[in-house]
């Protein structure tokens, strides 16, 4: 409980390590959105392969599944979620669902409301286009972009 109090997911146990995300595997970021009220999106990461089943458990709990981006580095896809969370949740000083005061539910760390007055002018309106533009800048300022590329050209 304490890795989602610091905003770090609900799974960061051996455990999950061992069966699920791994850095060194395929793994994918993804963008979900609600759009029941109050409409939300969702940045995470999974990974990138047919038994993967996190996107599956998003639907099934009123998710619509927005955006995708694999990568060959599993890292390289955790680390665009980490830089994510920091430019929404700490420079931004956007609320996540915890600090919303929500219940502990669906990854809530990584939530953000898409219409919220209280973030000000500039960011009162969210689309999911605009967060997800944010992961693909952060992609590439991480340099990842370009990572991917070498690699998608060494196996072709």
């Amino acid at each position: 409980m304490g890795n989602l109090y610091r905003g770090q997911g609900a799974c960061n146990s051996r455990s999950c390590k061992l069966t699920g995300f791994k850095d060194s595997e395929p793994e994918l970021v993804y963008l979900v959105q609600r759009v029941s009220d109050p409409a939300m999106a969702k940045i995470g990461i999974c990974e990138d392969s047919a038994r993967n089943t996190r996107l599956k458990v998003h639907m099934r709990n009123g998710w619509e599944v927005v955006y995708t981006r694999s990568f060959a580095v599993g890292l390289h896809a955790r680390l665009v979620e980490k830089a994510i969370k920091r430019l929404w949740f700490t420079e931004r000083g956007w609320s996540n669902g915890a600090a919303r005061g929500e219940d502990w539910s669906d990854g809530y760390t990584e939530t953000v409301l898409l219409n919220d007055p209280a973030r000000g002018e500039k960011w009162t309106q969210l689309t999911p286009l605009a967060l997800w533009t944010d992961v693909m800048v952060e992609a590439e300022r991480l340099g990842f972009d370009l990572d991917e590329q070498r690699a998608e050209a060494s196996e072709g």
